[in-house]
């Protein structure tokens, strides 16, 4: 895995913790202040981005993360914003990402 490959894992690692952050306020908070959804939907447009420039080289290494999945939903966040469901995004924050941390460790 070359270099760069290694600092967007670490970029994404570091974006899901503070993706962490704002989801340890709860999802009433979420669910009540634009701003908290808002702040939500850019920190995973932007591990989506971070996917998006991982080389397809290195994705291919990494078979347990859904890479496809991951940069299809920055490209909803960015282009589709008013079609996604409050719900679905607070799985991805609290859920995938979690486990999309969790699975790129061993890789930064």
């Amino acid at each position: 895995m070359n270099q760069n490959d290694k600092r967007r894992i670490q970029d994404i690692l570091e974006l899901a913790a503070e993706l962490a952050e704002y989801t340890n306020e709860g999802r009433e908070r979420f669910d009540s202040e634009l701003s908290q959804l808002r702040a939500i939907e850019r920190v995973i447009e932007l591990i989506g981005e971070s996917a998006s420039a991982i080389s397809s080289e290195s994705r291919a290494t990494i078979v347990n993360v859904d890479w496809a999945g991951l940069i299809g939903l920055r490209v909803m966040l960015a282009h589709n914003y008013q079609r996604i469901k409050r719900s679905q995004l607070w799985v991805a924050a609290t859920v995938d990402v979690p486990l999309l941390a969790q699975n790129l460790k061993n890789f930064s």
